[in-house]
């Protein structure tokens, strides 16, 4: 089962980077494969473009609990 993907969603890099990158938006499909627009939490100009498959392997990007 895939995990859902939604805006204001958390991700860290796996290899413990400090960066949390949070998804701003839905992204283009490419090749049948949905992309994310996440941003670097600290500095919302840092935009990159993640597939699903990254955000969704453990490997590549872990998802950061909500705070309660």
């Amino acid at each position: 089962m895939v995990a859902q993907i939604e805006v204001g969603q958390r991700y860290r890099k796996a290899d413990g980077a400090w960066l949390v990158w949070e998804v701003i938006e839905l992204g283009p499909l490419r090749d049948g494969i949905r992309h994310y627009r996440v941003a670097d939490v600290r500095d919302p100009l840092n935009v990159k473009l993640l597939s699903e498959h990254t955000l969704t392997n453990l490997k590549s990007y872990q998802p950061v609990p909500r705070a309660r």
